[in-house]
C-alpha cells in the first residue's frame, strides 16, 4: 500500500537553532497520529514541513509518491488540507464566506452543499450570516476547522482519500467541540484519510490516536501506540513530570492525571 504521506531524516533550521534534526515519518491511508512534546519541540515545524510550507534543508517529503517540492499549488490544494494554529482574519467576511474560500480558485461552481454539511458537523448551523468577527476565539476556530473540512472533501471527491493536517485543532475548545473535533477527525481516517494532529493533551492524544510521536529539542523521541508511548518514563524523561500515567482497567487506553504527578525540582 502506498504510504500518504512519507519524510526521510527532516532537518529545519533558524539561525543557530535546529528546529528538526533527523527526523523521519511516514504515515499509512486511515492512519490517526498525534504528535505531542514540549513546546518549542519542533511540533509545528514538522506540520508544516509535511504541508510544504518549510522547505526542509536536509531531507525530503513524499506526498502519495510525489516529491512534495514537485508538486504545483492546486495539486497540493487538493490532497492535504492544513489548519494552522491561528488564522487572522483581516475583513469582518461572513462565516458562509470563510468556509467557502478553501475552494477559491480551484474552479468549484457551488460549494453550498459542502459547507452546510461542515457547518453542522462541528456544530455551528445556523451561524452561515454571522461575521466572523461577532464570534468567540473557540466559535473562529470551530470556523476554520470547518473551511479545512471543505477543503478536504473536494480534494478527496477528485483525488481520493487524502492528508489532513491539524495544528493545536482543539486549544480554544470546551470539552464537547474538544470531542467533536477528535470524533470529526476519526470518521475522516475511517473513510481513508490520514490524519497528523499536534495535541497538548494526552487524553485527546490517547483518545484519537493509533500512533503517538513524541519530540524533543527536534527529534523523536518515541513513536508507537499510545500504551508504549505515553509512560511514566516517556513523560520523565520529555517533560520531567513523573508519575502521572494510569490505566483503568490494566493495559487500557492511558490516561494522564496532572494531580498525581510529581515534578522534577
Amino acid at each position: 500500500m502506498m504510504r500518504t504521506i512519507e519524510a526521510l531524516s527532516l532537518c529545519v533550521s533558524a539561525g543557530p537553532r535546529q528546529l528538526l534534526d533527523d527526523v523521519s515519518l511516514s504515515a499509512l491511508p486511515g492512519e490517526t497520529i498525534a504528535l505531542v512534546g514540549p513546546n518549542g519541540a519542533g511540533k509545528s515545524t514538522l506540520l508544516r514541513t509535511l504541508a510544504g510550507e518549510i522547505v526542509p534543508s536536509r531531507g525530503r517529503v513524499r506526498l502519495k509518491g510525489r516529491d512534495l517540492r514537485a508538486c504545483r499549488a492546486d495539486l497540493l490544494a487538493r490532497q492535504r488540507a492544513v489548519l494552522p494554529q491561528s488564522v487572522a482574519t483581516a475583513f469582518p467576511f461572513t462565516v458562509r464566506e470563510i468556509v467557502g474560500m478553501s475552494l477559491d480558485g480551484l474552479g468549484v461552481r457551488t460549494a453550498g452543499a459542502w459547507v452546510e454539511a461542515a457547518l453542522a458537523e462541528v456544530d455551528l448551523d445556523g451561524f452561515q450570516d454571522r461575521s466572523i468577527d461577532r464570534l468567540s476565539i473557540g466559535e473562529r476556530q470551530r470556523v476554520h476547522f470547518a473551511r479545512v473540512l471543505v477543503q478536504l472533501a473536494y480534494g478527496e471527491s477528485r483525488e481520493g482519500p487524502g492528508l489532513l493536517l491539524l495544528d493545536e485543532p482543539t486549544s480554544s475548545l470546551d470539552l464537547k467541540h474538544q470531542l467533536g473535533v477528535i470524533a470529526a477527525a476519526r470518521r475522516r481516517a475511517a473513510n481513508g484519510t490520514t490524519v497528523i494532529a499536534v495535541l497538548h493533551d494526552f487524553n485527546l492524544a490517547a483518545l484519537f490516536a493509533r500512533r503517538v510521536i513524541v519530540l524533543r529539542n527536534g527529534r523523536t523521541i518515541a513513536d508507537g501506540p499510545p500504551p508504549q508511548t505515553i509512560t511514566d518514563s516517556v513523560l520523565g524523561e520529555t517533560f520531567g513530570v513523573f508519575s502521572a500515567v494510569n490505566r483503568v482497567p490494566t493495559g487500557a487506553t492511558p490516561f494522564v492525571l496532572p494531580q498525581t504527578a510529581v515534578l522534577t525540582p
